[in-house]
């Protein structure tokens, strides 16, 4: 009977004083457990503009108005940003900025002539809203996350109607 308790003992014993050495260890010298991470890349104010032109030198950006002051123009990119780094990453393009095709623009937009200038057939192009469709933050109205806020209500109350 002794020896089954000397059997049994020794492993308790060692448990317990690896804990008693986990509790000696210190932070000093140690690397930390989570990697450092990456600062995000640098916003700086998009650069002013008057036109298109002036905006060429930027990859991707279109002389449109600031989105919270309307009254100042800036170089910004298609999802009326500045560019992070002197880089534009939106897929698609906001009503009144440079297009090449309707597949560049927001839905609810095509890719048009600019008004005012000489028609030709390669002449520059902008996106604008379909006719009954208004620009409203970047996008033309009734597309977007409202939209599918209210089509997801919409089933929602349908489903609820039919179990009912």
């Amino acid at each position: 009977m002794n020896a089954f308790y000397v059997i049994v003992s020794i492993p308790i014993l060692l448990v317990l004083a690896g804990f008693n050495h986990a509790h000696g260890f210190t932070t000093f010298g140690k690397t930390p457990t989570n990697p450092l991470t990456q600062a995000p890349p640098r916003q700086v104010p998009a650069k002013s503009c008057g036109n298109h032109t002036e905006c060429w030198s930027i990859p991707k950006t279109s002389c449109v108005a600031e989105p919270r002051d309307h009254s100042r123009k800036s170089c910004l990119c298609g999802d009326n940003k500045p560019p992070a780094n002197g880089q534009c990453f939106a897929l698609h393009k906001a009503p009144f900025h440079l297009c090449d095709k309707d597949e560049d623009c927001v839905d609810g937009a095509t890719c048009v002539l600019m008004p005012g200038l000489p028609i030709t057939k390669d002449g520059p192009k902008h996106c604008k809203c379909i006719e009954g469709f208004i620009a409203l933050d970047g996008e033309c109205s009734g597309t977007g996350p409202v939209t599918a806020s209210t089509s997801v209500g919409l089933l929602l109350l349908i489903l609820i109607r039919t179990l009912f």
